[in-house]
């Protein structure tokens, strides 16, 4: 009976120990990818130059290391969490630019958003949707305005539509192997990608102001999303220390974006 108990025993543990390295292949693992240098768009650089006594490539790089520490810290509120720059030996040739270069963006809408018409834009619909209507029905009519954006000629007068609704940078994959790949090889359950960050003058409602916008998407190990969007920000058009902007600043649209794991 003590052999059959023992193997009985050996076989448990086998199992366990099979379990629970299957658990911790994944586990609550999430990876940090940020964005490339390229997708920073600021318009407030000169001021952070001259406060920081930062060259322009400095700065850049100093905002994305202080933007991926900050995220960085928001995730391990989340489970183990791990950065492609931290472990990054090669800035321009590693790991990071790799994933960079087998990824593609595409703008999207913001959850929610809605245009704001001019008064011009009003007008030239009235006008196009009148016409239409007569011939298709309103349905229709609205409906083939909508997707006509630009400026173009109607009757011998120039008519402008601008959509101007809110809109995030995402992040798309060619295919779900380089994400498979990257969970398998840092053990990662969960991919996070900034995609990109702007740091701009805010817009009439916050007049007088900056806003910071994180653009994010996130991934399973799989490769499925989990969310997408973008997070924003304001503070004082007074601030101009790289270092409290990245670290103070930047701590809110970072803990939202956590939020969505």
């Amino acid at each position: 009976m003590k052999w059959i108990y023992c193997i009985l025993l050996i076989f448990s543990l086998h199992l366990a120990t099979h379990a629970q390295s299957d658990s911790s292949s994944h586990g609550n693992n999430i990876l940090l990818v940020t964005y490339e240098l390229k997708m920073y768009r600021s318009t407030i650089d000169p001021a952070l130059m001259q406060k920081s006594g930062l060259s322009y490539e400095a700065l850049r790089k100093e905002i994305q290391k202080g933007l991926d520490n900050t995220m960085l810290l928001e995730l391990k509120a989340k489970g183990e969490a791990k950065s492609v720059l931290q472990n990054d030996t090669n800035y321009y040739n590693g790991e990071l630019a790799h994933i960079h270069k087998n990824i593609s963006y595409s703008y999207e809408l913001m959850p929610g958003a809605e245009k704001v018409e001019t008064a011009e834009e009003e007008k030239g619909m009235k006008k196009i949707g009148g016409k239409l209507n007569k011939l298709v029905g309103k349905n229709k009519a609205t409906s083939e305005y909508e997707e006509k954006m630009g400026t173009w000629v109607e009757d011998g007068q120039v008519v402008s539509r601008i959509d101007n609704r809110e809109k995030y940078m995402k992040t798309k994959i060619f295919s779900n192997k380089i994400i498979k790949d990257l969970c398998s090889k840092h053990q990662a359950k969960t991919i996070v990608f900034i995609n990109q960050l702007d740091i701009l003058q805010a817009d009439k409602e916050f007049s007088g102001q900056r806003k910071v916008k994180i653009h994010y998407t996130i991934f399973d190990h799989n490769g499925r999303e989990i969310a997408s969007g973008a997070e924003v920000s304001y503070f004082e058009t007074t601030q101009n220390d790289p270092k409290k902007i990245v670290y103070e600043e930047l701590y809110k649209p970072c803990h939202a974006i956590a939020a969505k794991l």
